[in-house]
């Protein structure tokens, strides 16, 4: 993604701080009818506003429960809509589901969140896609007047990617639960592999930051079938290759090395797994298992930290 960024513009919109950042958007508040529908949003680092492709159930509550989908490499947000249509009706979910296309995000300013420029440096928060995330979230709640004071993440393949690393490094969020579903290669939480597979010369470099990580919401879930290790759009690369032959044995992989660290920190670790039976790298297929988890969340996430 291109960082060339005016920052007078970024500081006139953006809060700057440990708190959320949300831009006051210099666009009209989306008029959201209920069905299906798409609506661009501003956001002042992007050079372009991203489509939002949306679903919103009748006679929506004020205090209803917004979910966040996030498409994987093929930036099909309104296909991942779709598939989600069944699961909002059902539980009466406002689904959202922004597309970050591939001619403004490069992997690393969508798979990676944006963390670092052109020249592989490490940017402040305010300029992570992150970010757009939390403001998208505040947009949608002021112009539908809502009460809800968080909302779901979900990600699936690359967009599982996107959600692991905003669990990890996102200083504050308005995300209480967060599904990261068949990611194809993770930043580990280990300070002795280097990023993007590790956290070595990361800006998470402190104790407390992953200990903030390890509190948070966050599933990693897994299709039991997601095991071609010559899958066209796999990362094969030496350190890919080091978490695992495929999706589901990196995503083991991940989660036992997370659970080991805070054990071994003596940290609280609120992170959930689950396998899906008979599924293989497929949204349709892990969209159920996830709209449920966010409607009815387990018992070992309800007393963790937001």
């Amino acid at each position: 993604m291109h960082s060339g960024l005016k920052h007078g513009l970024l500081y006139s919109f953006l809060l700057i701080g440990c708190e959320l950042t949300t831009p006051v958007a210099p666009s009209d508040p989306p008029e959201l009818q209920p069905g299906q529908g798409i609506f661009s949003y501003t956001y002042p680092f992007l050079p372009q506003p991203l489509r939002v492709w949306y679903y919103l159930p009748e006679n929506f509550p004020p205090n209803g429960r917004i979910v966040i989908v996030l498409h994987g490499i093929k930036r099909n947000a309104h296909l991942y809509r779709d598939q989600w249509i069944p699961h909002a009706r059902r539980f009466h979910f406002l689904v959202l589901a922004p597309r970050f296309p591939k001619q403004q995000f490069s992997n690393r300013g969508y798979h990676q969140g944006n963390m670092q420029d052109d020249n592989g440096h490490f940017q402040p928060e305010r300029y992570w896609t992150f970010t757009v995330i939390d403001s998208l979230f505040q947009f949608v709640r002021r112009a539908l007047r809502l009460t809800t004071s968080h909302f779901a993440l979900y990600g699936h393949s690359a967009g599982g990617q996107f959600v692991h690393r905003y669990a990890l490094f996102r200083s504050s969020t308005y995300a209480n639960i967060l599904i990261a579903a068949n990611t194809g290669w993770y930043t580990m939480p280990r300070w002795d592999v280097a990023y993007p597979y590790g956290l070595g010369g990361s800006p998470l470099d402190r104790l407390e930051e992953l200990a903030r990580a390890f509190q948070r919401r966050l599933i990693v879930l897994l299709g039991e079938e997601d095991t071609d290790p010559n899958d066209p759009y796999l990362n094969n690369s030496p350190e890919a290759r080091a978490q695992g032959p495929h999706r589901l044995a990196r995503g083991l992989n991940f989660y036992r090395t997370a659970r080991q660290m805070a054990d071994s920190l003596k940290l609280p670790f609120c992170w959930g797994l689950q396998t899906v039976p008979g599924i293989g790298h497929s949204n349709r297929g892990m969209s159920e298992p996830a709209a449920a988890l966010i409607a009815f969340p387990p018992d070992t996430l309800m007393n963790c930290e937001n």
